[in-house]
């Protein structure tokens, strides 16, 4: 069975159209990207302790889609305490692939229809410091 027009080739899934290797972005990065609205410099970002990335919004009328934001959350929660850092980011809007050269999934497109949300894992902490939701 061939593969789907326009779906990218082994090659590809390390290397974007622009040539660009697999790369982690730093949260600041993240951040300027997503306030700059320059979605296509996602592209080739490798998922990390920081970086969350959903194709689909979550379907909270759907219990394991609950399930699912909360496992995310609390990843990136747990995961920001062990390394003292401030939160992750959640981007929903980007599509990832395994990437076996890198053992972690890889941003290898972009939704342009509508534009990226983020979701900051910090800011789902209550006001008092307590992370517990």
């Amino acid at each position: 069975m061939g593969r789907a027009e326009g779906a990218p080739t082994r090659r590809s899934r390390a290397r974007n159209e622009r040539g660009l290797t697999a790369r982690r972005l730093t949260p600041e990065q993240v951040q300027a990207i997503l306030v700059a609205g320059t979605f296509d410099e996602l592209l080739t970002a490798i998922e990390d302790e920081y970086l969350e990335c959903k194709r689909l919004p979550y379907q909270l009328a759907e219990e394991h889609q609950k399930h699912e934001l909360g496992k995310d959350v609390s990843g990136l929660a747990n995961m920001s305490a062990r390394l003292g850092i401030d939160g992750g980011q959640i981007l929903v809007g980007a599509r990832t692939e395994k990437s076996p050269q890198h053992h972690a999934d890889v941003v290898v497109g972009v939704s342009h229809s509508k534009s990226v949300s983020s979701i900051h894992a910090n800011t789902l902490s209550r006001p008092d410091g307590d992370p517990s939701l």
